[in-house]
């Protein structure tokens, strides 16, 4: 794990129940990242399922379009060659 600088510890201080800091840990220690970098892509991950609920209710044939497109891309078969 990287050595953190003054200016990386600076921030807030937040109360969470040890289970939810457990939880982080885990999901940290998993990635090989930081308790902040792990915080980070969970809220960053809960933003991108809101924003996709939000399309889904919004607009759903702009989401439909959209799920189409990523099933042809789930489908492309590329040969890869070193």
């Amino acid at each position: 794990m990287q050595a953190r600088t003054r200016k990386q510890e600076s921030g807030t201080t937040m109360r969470i129940s040890r289970a939810s800091r457990d939880t982080l840990a885990a999901i940290a220690d998993a990635r090989g990242v930081s308790l902040d970098e792990a915080l980070q892509k969970v809220l960053f991950e809960y933003q991108a399922r809101a924003d996709f609920d939000r399309l889904a209710n919004e607009d759903p044939e702009s989401m439909a379009e959209y799920l189409a497109e990523a099933r042809t891309w789930a489908e492309v078969d590329v040969e890869v060659v070193e």
